[in-house]
């Protein structure tokens, strides 16, 4: 009851448009975490009896909106909500920062939009967009990024070896863009078409799996193979990704299931780079193509190797002719 009319006083004197919660998420403290989890329900109930959106996220989500990686701690938390909302220092207690970084994904993801309701006026949009996609001049290719003169500018995109075979320099080229927000650095990841985009921004809310993993599963795998392979559980695919073991996919696949959707087949055959190729080998072939030389003449093996000529033979020697068949008479 505390908690209940502490929360009624917060929302009559605040007036929120929406209210977030953070999921819970349990290991092994299954027994501490229950009663996180009971007061926790308080809160949805009490925006419901207001009418209030109530939205749910989960902390790895959290971390990974604000921070750029779903395993970052307190610190890196409070540091990045610092930066982002322009204070003068961290919030305390730690708590208080994890509640503005809970705030701050809900807005950028388009959560907070005013329902028109009393005096209010209108609607009123809150999503942050940063670099949705980049159009300009392919200046330079490397093994793993482009770079694009932007208005005189160079920009940087890390992209897969699948987006980058499709470019060349000199054309102009338009990919949809991520940003990737660090402490001391920030990212620009470029994409095939906005559904690789969106998958690759998806698997981050995943614990474990931050922009380097994520762009190692949206090179293996096309999206529509990982929204089936989450989608039937299929954990033998998700660890052909680099950077994901067993343990890995199997918290991959929890987290996401429900939010990942079935295969859209909304991608094109002649959209990819080679079609009929597997995604593993159009990318591996990307990057022997880009060292010069095809990729079948990297490989060695007994069966490619020609085979040797038949040895060569010959009739066999006669006997040399008798002295009487040479006609030599003695």
């Amino acid at each position: 009851m505390t908690i209940e009319r502490g929360l009624d006083a917060w929302l009559d004197e605040f007036q929120p448009d929406a209210v977030a919660v953070e999921r819970v998420f349990a290991r092994s403290d299954s027994s501490t975490i229950m009663g996180t989890a009971r007061a926790s329900g308080i809160a949805p109930v009490v925006a419901a009896r207001r009418g209030l959106p109530i939205a749910l996220h989960t902390p790895s989500e959290v971390k990974a909106a604000v921070s750029g990686s779903g395993r970052a701690n307190k610190a890196q938390v409070g540091a990045m909500v610092t930066r982002i909302l322009r204070l003068d220092a961290p919030p305390k207690p730690a708590d208080a920062a994890d509640a503005l970084a809970l705030a701050i994904t809900h807005i950028w993801r388009g959560g907070a939009q005013a329902p028109d309701r009393g005096g209010r006026a209108g609607r009123r949009q809150q999503e942050q967009t940063v670099i949705a996609f980049v159009r300009g001049d392919v200046a330079a290719l490397t093994l793993t990024s482009a770079v694009l003169d932007v208005g005189g500018v160079g920009l940087e995109l890390m992209c897969t070896p699948g987006t980058l075979a499709t470019l060349r320099v000199g054309s102009t080229a338009s990919l949809p863009t991520s940003m990737v927000v660090r402490e001391d650095s920030l990212t620009v990841f470029g994409f095939l078409d906005e559904d690789e985009k969106q998958i690759f921004e998806l698997v981050q809310t995943a614990s474990g799996v931050g922009p380097k993993v994520a762009r190692a599963m949206v090179a293996v795998l096309s999206p529509d193979d990982l929204r089936a392979a989450v989608a039937g559980e299929d954990v033998k695919t998700l660890t052909r990704v680099p950077g994901i073991g067993q343990k890995g996919a199997q918290r991959i696949i929890l987290e996401l299931k429900d939010r990942i959707g079935a295969p859209t087949g909304a991608r094109l055959a002649g959209q990819s780079p080679t079609p009929g190729a597997p995604r593993r080998d159009q990318c591996t072939g990307a990057r022997w193509a880009s060292a010069g030389r095809p990729r079948k003449q990297s490989r060695r093996s007994t069966s490619s190797r020609p085979t040797p000529a038949p040895a060569r033979t010959y009739p066999p020697c006669s006997a040399p002719p008798s002295r009487a068949e040479q006609g030599v008479t003695t």
